[in-house]
């Protein structure tokens, strides 16, 4: 915008200290890229924790490419032969490559927290998260492992979260949503049946549920995979009308084999029973899963029943009339009627 152009040209002019320091207060609020090079020039001349949280924000919310990220690196390891401040441990930690970072790893084993601690933080921001999980049972190394995690989103990183698993923690669980619902769909699965394995159903829900509200961009295959571990799901938790209005985004896509049972399913226990019939038009269906739900769920089975009998009770053989315990309609005795 025109004014962080006006305050990145006024930096660059700017010889005194307060006000300098103010305007590098500001880029800590409002990160801007334009300022870069501006605020590595200030850090360069004095460094600063001022200049310095200014451009660990900068780092954070922007991409600096390979090139200036090296110059800063150099910059910052000179900075510190005579200034070894935490701030500039982290920018060095965000900007080294991963043999910079494999050596100033061993600082996370310092005694002093305030450089253990600036150190992890650049590694969290840059997704460096395997140093930091060894320091997990630390509630702040804890802590910057999610976010470090969360940097990487791949399938390797859910891996990881998951052997950072804790039982009711907001932290974890949003680390498990906020990776989840970025990876690609066949690793979303394989994140899926780790947390089935854990015995995670409501986590599982609320992942599923948030990939299928940002679904949009998959394709109607990968959208039809999460639909149908999505559904189950919803029905269990006693959101058959949600599970059935997800299945209807589909229209006249919805002609799977597999994904018509579902609809069927889920039209039962949402008590839409025309919308079942248009899934099923045949009593066979119904009748298996009314003798699945007579032993599971008795008060749905005879609803069903009932629904069975107005909608088939004339189409059906004596085996299956006598299987659902419909008694035969008794025989019109013509000669009866014509002698009344």
């Amino acid at each position: 915008s025109g004014l962080e152009e006006f305050v990145t040209l006024a930096l660059a002019e700017e010889t005194n200290v307060d006000i300098a320091n103010a305007e590098l207060m500001y880029f800590q609020r409002h990160p801007n890229s334009g300022s870069f090079d501006v605020i590595v020039d200030k850090l360069s001349k004095e460094p600063n924790s001022v200049a310095a949280l200014a451009l660990i924000e900068l780092l954070k919310t922007h991409d600096v490419s390979d090139e200036r990220k090296q110059s800063l690196h150099s910059l910052v390891r000179q900075a510190r032969r005579n200034n070894n401040t935490p701030e500039l441990l982290t920018i060095e930690a965000m900007v080294g490559n991963d043999e910079n970072r494999a050596n100033l790893a061993e600082i996370l084993n310092s005694q002093n927290r305030e450089l253990q601690l600036a150190v992890a933080r650049g590694f969290a921001e840059v997704g460096f998260a395997k140093p930091l999980i060894g320091f997990a049972h630390d509630s702040e190394f804890y802590k910057l492992a999610l976010r470090a995690l969360q940097r990487m989103a791949t399938i390797d990183a859910f891996k990881s979260l998951m052997q950072l698993q804790r039982p009711d923690d907001a932290d974890w669980d949003a680390t498990v949503i906020n990776i989840g619902q970025r990876l690609p769909t066949s690793d979303l699965l394989r994140a899926d049946d780790m947390l089935q394995r854990s015995g995670r159903d409501n986590l599982r829900l609320a992942l599923l549920k948030s990939v299928w509200e940002l679904s949009g961009s998959r394709s109607l295959p990968e959208r039809k995979t999460i639909a149908k571990r999505t559904v189950p799901l919803l029905i269990e938790e006693g959101d058959a009308v949600g599970a059935l209005q997800l299945l209807d985004t589909f229209g006249e896509s919805l002609v799977d084999d597999d994904m018509l049972e579902l609809r069927f399913r889920a039209a039962i226990f949402a008590s839409a029973w025309d919308a079942a019939a248009d899934a099923m038009p045949l009593p066979e269906p119904w009748i298996k899963a009314w003798l699945e739900l007579k032993d599971t769920n008795q008060a749905v089975a005879n609803v069903m029943l009932q629904q069975i009998k107005s909608r088939f009770e004339s189409s059906l053989d004596q085996q299956q009339l006598d299987l659902l315990g419909f008694a035969p309609t008794p025989p019109t005795d013509v000669n009866d009627e014509s002698n009344s």
